[in-house]
């Protein structure tokens, strides 16, 4: 396997050597079926970025965000 590989054929590839992994690996390689996830995180982006955190700078803000869409997760 070389790094310039298509890691979804690989991965189609090496199904039956890495089951589990292969699953997961096709589940997150895949391109999500609709804008829908975009969509969400614009409006993410949105809350976080608004007048009152105005002066947050690029990687804070990236930082609120991810933790904003993924709070979910986390609970």
């Amino acid at each position: 396997m070389k790094r310039s590989d298509d890691p979804a054929i690989c991965w189609k590839q090496n199904n039956n050597r890495y089951l589990a992994l292969s699953k997961v690996a096709q589940m997150y390689l895949a391109p999500p079926p609709s804008s829908i996830t975009s969509e969400r995180l614009s409006s993410v982006a949105g809350d976080v970025i608004s007048e009152h955190h105005a002066r947050l700078n690029c990687e804070n803000a990236e930082k609120f965000i991810f933790l904003k869409y993924n709070a979910s997760l986390i609970s």
